[in-house]
């Protein structure tokens, strides 16, 4: 039973024929209202390895409402591990001392900077003033000559980290749930959302290793958890050496202390000179995305011709202050929610909605190409979610596009530079798309792909809707009459 208003998306499962059950509020569902309850029965399809779940109403999981999800079924990549059990899933985080209603209330972009961050729910807020030890931090028993495959999974608002074990090399086997061929990195940058699943072999000296994720676009903020050998388990000692730090861009800086509140407070940033900002040591290997190529050499969909549909999608701040829009348009949710929409009234063109629910009808069965581009100077990554589908990303900037064997996931970041992605339209429903910075969220930053929406009503993809997911509005509607004649 929940006390506010509230709905569950289940990240990076498809929901096939299942869109009522995705969770975005007033996408796919009305809301759960206080003292009530709501069942959520998801098909699993043929998805395996490494999601997570959270709030997708207002600002929700920020104050925690979110957890991971781990899928265990046949692994390709069996033979390259020995352990894969709860322990080895790590969640990293950022984490505030005010609620995030005060922080959307305020209007004041600097509250939306993290306090701190956690891994597995522990952190410091001043790591030079509070001591490393097993009270302080997650622990993380390792027995020596052992291998452990590890679920890194992203649960931040806003904060991006680089990843990395010390001393320790770690294989790359997963990207958002999606099988990759084994890539061997010191350290890997991982976006709000995204999980990263990896190898790693306790093959050093028995003792205490940093696990090291400072973030990427948050300045003087780091957290740290703690690998231990079980044979110097009885002993513990603090790890050699410093912890992690990251000096982030000088656009990173003036983002945070300027604001995108305002359209000419930002300067521009090359591309050339926010790669020569990042502290790469040359002697460590860190993960290229678009190297991540998927173990089964799955193409994008049309690989030898063109997309049969193209969107150019640009993103950037809003007319209104303190807002963001796609094309010009800042998205607001329907009284409504979207799904009940073409349920009922039939909708099946674009001009079917109104303009500020920004919903594009996409065709059946077709190949969708879009290109997402930030259009506002602002130098920092916007890590954009697709529900409903695992897409292709084809191209990065202005690199050679890569039809052969892209990268897949359901999260992808993106800046002045684009990227390319391709999907096939195989799954009828409205399908949010979305900047998952949880801030960027509700100022806007996102919009709706119907897809194939005479295929949702009736057929063999349709959305199977039952009696509890139709009483959700009609409870809901009743809810909202009642709290404002308060």
């Amino acid at each position: 039973m929940m006390i506010d208003i509230t709905v569950q998306h289940w990240h990076g499962l498809h929901q096939h024929r299942n869109a009522d059950d995705d969770g975005p509020a007033f996408v796919t569902q009305c809301p759960i209202i206080p003292e009530a309850s709501y069942t959520y029965t998801i098909p699993l399809g043929e998805q395996t390895g490494t999601y997570w779940y959270h709030g997708h109403l207002g600002t929700q999981y920020v104050d925690g409402l979110r957890g991971p999800i781990v899928i265990y079924l046949e692994d390709p990549h069996k033979g390259l591990y020995d352990i894969d059990n709860e322990e080895t899933v790590l969640v990293v985080g950022d984490w505030y001392h005010t609620s995030s209603v005060a922080i959307e209330q305020s209007g004041n972009l600097t509250l939306q900077r993290p306090d701190s961050a956690t891994i597995n729910g522990k952190g410091r807020f001043d790591p030079d003033k509070t001591p490393a030890n097993q009270d302080t931090l997650h622990t993380f028993k390792v027995k020596r000559g052992k291998r452990y495959r590890m679920r890194v999974i992203n649960d931040s608002a806003i904060a991006s980290f680089r990843f990395s074990v010390q001393n320790h090399k770690m294989k790359v086997i997963a990207a958002d749930g999606v099988s990759t061929r084994p890539y061997e990195v010191d350290e890997f940058d991982i976006l709000p959302a995204q999980r990263r699943d990896f190898v790693l072999e306790a093959n050093q000296p028995p003792g205490t290793y940093w696990i090291n994720a400072p973030m990427t676009n948050v300045a003087n903020k780091t957290t740290q958890a703690l690998l231990v050998y079980e044979d110097d388990a009885h002993s513990f000692k603090a790890p050699e050496g410093p912890h992690r730090t990251w000096a982030v861009s000088e656009g990173v800086i003036e983002y945070w202390r300027h604001g995108h509140h305002s359209h000419d407070s930002m300067h521009t940033s090359s591309e050339h000179k926010l790669r020569s900002e990042r502290q790469n040591d040359p002697t460590q290997v860190v993960l290229d995305e678009a190297k991540l190529a998927p173990l089964n050499n799955k193409k994008p969909c049309n690989p030898n011709e063109a997309a049969d549909m193209t969107l150019d999608l640009n993103f950037g701040l809003g007319q209104a202050a303190g807002t963001w829009a796609i094309n010009n348009i800042t998205y607001k949710s329907p009284a409504t929610p979207t799904l009940l929409n073409i349920l009922q009234d039939d909708r099946t063109t674009d001009s079917d909605f109104s303009p500020s629910e920004h919903t594009v009808i996409l065709p059946k069965h077709k190949c969708i190409e879009f290109n997402i581009r930030g259009v506002s100077n602002i130098p920092i990554i916007h890590p954009f979610h697709l529900h409903g589908h695992t897409f292709s990303v084809v191209q990065y900037g202005n690199s050679t596009p890569n039809y052969i064997d892209p990268p897949q996931g359901d999260v992808v970041g993106s800046r002045d530079a684009g990227v390319r992605l391709r999907f096939k339209t195989d799954n009828p429903g409205p399908w949010f798309l979305h900047c998952h910075i949880d801030w960027h969220l509700v100022e806007g930053l996102a919009m709706v792909f119907a897809e194939a929406p005479e295929e949702i009503k009736e057929g063999s993809q349709s959305v199977a809707t039952d009696s509890e997911w139709k009483n959700l509005c009609k409870n809901y509607d009743a809810w909202a009459k009642t709290v404002g004649s308060n």
